[in-house]
């Protein structure tokens, strides 16, 4: 149970950060501090005798300045690794997270023999740790530590490009994953930041004129990236202060950026009119941001209940509109939608709770809501928790038999919500089947947090 209180604590911090006031944590330290530790501390700490050349090699590369020189060599020393650890990537991160286009990627994989630069040597590094096999423990990793120190140098001596900030996206994402939500906010408004001087927010989608030829392929890349970018609301609305760089179109899919590598070839017209994966991704962020201002709203408590209500009932048939539609789309298979459906799992949670569970205190606090509404979320969240509980205890009955590290960190998000909604129920529910639910999620954050060694064949040694 003290793991559980350590993470309710973490969770509402994390969630104090999106919507300011919800937290009963005093004083939460969100204050942004980059760490750019001696790298020899770092060898010190994480890295021994027994560790393999290459992860020694990749530690010390944080103090040097030639890092695309370093990266070089390692590529040439160690070639079958990168293109074995490269194609992992694309077989399964890049399905939710289409931010690069393969054949571009390839190509300039080709020429960094010749140019070696650092941006792209970091974007390898960072596509490396996000399939790499944690060493042991839950201290950081020497390899995180080395990419980390690298981003942030590098971000103070070269110039913002592409590379730069997909490699900040991929390590924004590992952050994330591993509760790490400090360090994501800073390296996600570092990105934010470096596309907006790139004018990353004017880019227009291609025109079907010069459909999957290289230019039309790299507005594409262009135009996903910026849409990742503005996942993030809490970010955005500090650096714009409006919605005026928000896409209003749905992004590419990740077929969209890699004609070369579809079954069929070049030249075939794959792109659907209806949505695929990333698109309804999108889709569900624009709903998490929704309700992320609904709960701001409902926080400052000082609109009419009514309208509270309304909208919230709102957000609510839409997110569950949403979900239907991922679940008949998914028809049955393992993880078909899985970021999408656990944005939408998040939301809902999100905009029903109220911790602690509501109370006349309680609701004094948030107004004079209609009770109905606390009934209704009442339910929600209970039936929401058990949906959860239930994709839980699948995925830890079949994680051997499917690539989990395809799994995005939306997974162990709303893993740890529910979790920390279940805590609460533990005087409402039957004592054996309250342990038996908290047993299957702990297990799904345990196989979530070693989901490198459940892909065997995919693990990097």
């Amino acid at each position: 149970m003290e793991e559980f209180r350590q993470l309710r604590k973490r969770l509402k911090l994390f969630e104090e950060m999106l919507i300011p006031g919800t937290s009963k944590v005093s004083n939460p330290t969100t204050r942004l501090v980059v760490d750019l530790s001696a790298p020899g501390t770092a060898v010190e700490r994480g890295v021994t005798g027994h560790e393999a050349d290459l992860l020694s090699r990749l530690e010390a590369l944080a103090s040097k300045l030639n890092v695309g020189e370093e990266v070089h060599q390692l590529l040439q020393s160690h070639p079958g690794e990168i293109y074995g650890v490269s194609q992992i990537y694309f077989d399964n991160i890049h399905r939710w997270l289409p931010i690069m286009s393969q054949k571009l990627f390839y190509r300039r994989l080709t020429e960094f023999s010749k140019t070696q630069r650092p941006d792209f040597a970091l974007l390898l590094l960072s596509i490396v740790l996000s399939i790499h096999c944690p060493a042991s423990g839950t201290t950081q990793e020497p390899l995180y530590r080395a990419v980390r120190s690298t981003f942030w140098s590098l971000n103070a001596t070269v110039d913002a490009s592409l590379e730069m900030v997909q490699s900040g996206v991929i390590l924004s994402c590992y952050e994330y994953g591993f509760g790490m939500y400090k360090e994501c906010y800073k390296t996600i408004g570092v990105c934010v930041r470096m596309g907006q001087l790139m004018g990353l927010q004017d880019e227009k989608p291609p025109s079907d004129e010069l459909q999957y030829s290289d230019e039309w392929i790299r507005r594409a890349e262009r135009c996903n990236l910026w849409s990742t970018l503005l996942h993030d609301t809490t970010l955005t609305k500090a650096l714009t202060n409006s919605h005026d760089s928000m896409p209003e179109h749905l992004p590419f899919e990740a077929f969209d950026l890699d004609p070369s590598f579809s079954r069929l070839g070049d030249g075939v017209v794959t792109r659907d009119k209806a949505p695929g994966i990333f698109g309804y991704q999108a889709e569900a962020w624009r709903l998490f941001d929704n309700t992320v201002a609904f709960r701001r709203r409902l926080t400052k408590g000082d609109e009419a209940p009514d309208r509270l209500g309304e909208d919230q009932m709102q957000i609510d048939a839409q997110l569950q509109s949403l979900m239907r539609a991922l679940v008949d789309l998914s028809g049955g298979a393992t993880c078909g939608y899985c970021e999408p459906s656990a944005t939408v799992l998040v939301s809902l949670l999100l905009l029903h709770t109220c911790h602690p569970f509501p109370t006349v205190e309680c609701r004094s606090e948030l107004g004079s809501i209609p009770p109905q509404c606390f009934v209704t979320s009442s339910m929600a969240i209970k039936t929401i928790v058990r949906m959860v509980v239930d994709i839980a205890h699948t995925i830890n009955n079949h994680y051997r038999k499917i690539n989990i590290v395809s799994f995005p960190p939306t997974y162990c998000h709303v893993i740890y919500r529910a979790t920390l909604e279940l805590i609460s129920f533990r005087n409402d529910m039957d004592k054996d089947e309250w342990t038996r639910a908290l047993e299957t999620l702990r297990e799904a954050t345990w196989n979530y947090g070693r989901r490198w060694q459940a892909a065997g064949k995919s693990r990097l040694h």
